[in-house]
């Protein structure tokens, strides 16, 4: 009915041009003589434009269900990013460091530069820096060490945490608070009206209705910010992602509020406005333990894997006027929970930016181990092996030490924010259903004990067994730290496989390259050889001419 009535309110121009040429269009190019004479991507892009406007007449519709409905706001807290320091890039850090002078306008002689030194030397296994805060010129924070620097646009203030991983690896996270001004960045691209437009793709034509667009808006609403507080850290303390690491990408993580509904919950009814900005259930999102009311989704997929979401409903987090933890932060208000959030989620942001950092070593090291196979000429061979000595005398200053501490049992990580699986964590349904269960429920399933009586079929009665004991869901620091430690190995036994590869090709190289040059000395050999004789021939004919003489033959 709503698109009959869509249908009733076009322009009668529009309809005309629908009725005499689109549709006409349409269906010649559906016919038998059509299909069989009419190029597939001509015909094809006919359709699609034929078609635009039906589809077009659903517009109105899902504009009214993917709006952010009135008197819910979606508000841009802060924006954490993250940078790690390999041995290479420590530099990087260091100068920044001292740039800024950070530490050293409390009065103390020792700088932040100083202690990154003293954890980098070896006689600390770890350690972690409060960077203070970061202001505009002329702000400065009272009680606080702060460094007052240029700041992004749309930033009021921000503050930094630096925490040596290990003797090897520094990460450093800075969370930028978007200013009150401009908290509400996603409420233009989230209520505006789309109408439904055609993109052309490698095999044709696709429509993209109001819901992927408002979508895609408020995205790149969010990039954009994020490409603005990447740039400042990539400006001031550069590290292995500045460097190009990850296409230049930096690990993230946004920190949204609601005022009405709660982010990642399902709701009684499918809300389309909630997919549309990326708080529906979701099977990615990890609940806090310690700030109930927080929700954080960490996505798995390669395109999102880097930017993560933490969101929650004003009012349902740290907001009880009696903690008094919560008061020594500032109380139940913005900046108060904002400096709590800060400094308890360094740490799991600094696992997914060690996590990120392996990631995209491997994928370096993939990509130059996938290079030996591309040979085409010996020449081009010698060439590629000088690039590939170079790649691996990289690897071997970054990715081992690396990757060997991080595989290390000895190597340990503490946990500060508590994230469990959320009911709708894909973690979650796999306890409650485990795979081969056939959807039975966990006290009605008999255990290995009587599983294998009852094959043996002994006569004695089988005791009664409860139901087993509950263990608790794996936090994400824990998930973290197993995945950060598989991926090290990963990447160790992926880095060694190289570089014996590279080894051996380099050895089979030098031998080609043996034989061929001695291929080469022999025929010059005889080139030279055969110029002699034929330079000699004229002595030769004197000598032989002079023997016959003297015989008087």
């Amino acid at each position: 009915m709503e698109a009959q009535a869509d249908e009733l309110k076009k322009d009668p121009r529009q309809r005309l041009l629908d009725r005499v040429v689109w549709m006409p269009l349409q269906r010649a190019a559906l016919s038998r003589w059509g299909r069989r004479l009419v190029p597939r991507r001509l015909r094809h892009a006919l359709v699609s434009f034929a078609g635009l406007n039906e589809i077009r007449a659903l517009d109105a519709g899902r504009n009214r269900e993917g709006r952010l409905p009135d008197g819910e706001e979606i508000s841009v807290e802060a924006i954490w990013i993250s940078e790690a320091y390999p041995p290479s890039y420590l530099d990087g850090l260091i100068d920044g460091l001292d740039a800024l002078r950070v530490g050293g306008h409390s009065g103390s002689r020792e700088t932040a530069a100083h202690y990154v030194r003293l954890y980098r030397s070896g006689a600390h296994a770890g350690g972690s820096v409060n960077l203070g805060f970061f202001t505009r010129r002329g702000q400065g924070v009272f009680g606080a060490d702060y460094v007052e620097t240029d700041l992004p646009p749309r930033v009021g203030r921000a503050s930094g945490w630096l925490e040596n991983v290990t003797p090897s690896l520094s990460v450093v996270t800075i969370q930028f608070e978007v200013a009150v001004g401009d908290r509400a960045l996603l409420d233009r691209p989230l209520r505006t009206e789309y109408q439904t437009r055609l993109r052309r793709f490698r095999h044709g034509w696709l429509y993209v209705n109001p819901d992927n667009q408002r979508k895609e808006a408020m995205q790149a609403a969010i990039s954009e910010l994020t490409h603005e507080c990447a740039s400042w850290v990539r400006r001031h303390f550069p590290g292995a992602f500045a460097a190009g690491l990850q296409d230049g990408d930096y690990p993230s993580c946004v920190f949204l509020t609601t005022r009405q509904v709660v982010p990642f919950a399902r709701p009684a009814q499918f809300t389309e406005w909630l997919w549309t900005a990326g708080l529906d259930a979701s099977h990615e999102a990890w609940n806090s333990e310690d700030w109930p009311g927080l929700y954080l989704r960490v996505p798995e997929r390669d395109g999102e894997r880097l930017q993560w979401w933490l969101a929650g409903r004003q009012g349902d987090f740290l907001s009880d006027a009696r903690d008094k933890l919560q008061a020594a932060y500032g109380g139940a208000t913005r900046a108060g929970w904002l400096n709590r959030v800060h400094d308890e989620m360094s740490m799991t942001l600094m696992l997914h930016a060690t996590e990120s950092l392996l990631t995209g070593m491997h994928a370096a090291v993939s990509r130059s181990r996938d290079s030996m196979g591309a040979t085409a000429t010996p020449e081009w061979d010698i060439r590629r092996l000088d690039a590939l000595r170079t790649d691996v005398t990289a690897f071997v200053r970054d990715v081992e030490p690396v990757a060997s501490d991080l595989s290390s049992k000895h190597w340990r990580t503490h946990e500060r924010a508590t994230f469990r699986p959320g009911p709708e964590h894909i973690l979650t349904l796999i306890r409650q259903d485990p795979p081969g269960s056939g959807g039975v429920p966990q006290e009605a399933r008999p255990s290995i004990g009587q599983r294998a009586r009852s094959l043996l079929r002994r006569p004695r009665p089988v005791p009664t067994i409860g139901p087993p004991k509950a263990e608790p869901s794996p936090t994400l620091t824990k998930h973290q730290a197993d995945s950060i430690r598989h991926r090290a190995e990963l990447l160790l036994d992926a880095e060694r496989q190289h570089r014996d590869a590279l080894a051996t090709v380099s050895t089979l190289l030098a031998a080609s390259e043996a034989v061929r040059l001695d291929r080469r000395v022999l025929v010059l050999t005889l080139v030279f050889g055969a110029i002699a004789v034929i330079a000699a021939m004229p002595s030769i004919a004197e000598v032989v001419r002079f023997v016959i003489q003297s015989l008087g033959l």
